[in-house]
């Protein structure tokens, strides 16, 4: 799979074509300056993004949150907030 680049203004003009090519499997990666900002990837590739990125996030939290109590249980440490996903700051982890 060959990913390919466009200028935003080359993805503004041609986006039907970029998603066309996405639903195909090969992303376009967009850039601003010579710089990746942004890709249209197909969806399956962004869902399993989205899956893995909360599963790790979703382990980093547990990890941070459990602290030992008597008896070899866990407990959740007092006063602590949920991390937030890089990805998607105004959502809070998905734990469960």
């Amino acid at each position: 799979m060959t990913e390919k680049t466009a200028t935003v203004r080359e993805a503004r003009a041609h986006l039907a074509e970029h998603i066309n090519r996405a639903e195909e499997g090969p992303p376009t990666v967009i850039t601003r300056n010579g710089v990746p900002v942004a890709a249209v990837v197909p969806i399956t590739d962004f869902e399993a993004l989205e899956e893995a990125a909360d599963l790790l996030l979703s382990r980093e939290a547990e990890a941070e949150v459990r602290v030992p109590v008597h008896h070899g249980s866990t407990a959740a440490a007092p006063g602590h907030q949920p991390t937030r996903c890089h990805a998607h700051p105004d959502r809070a982890d998905r734990t469960g």
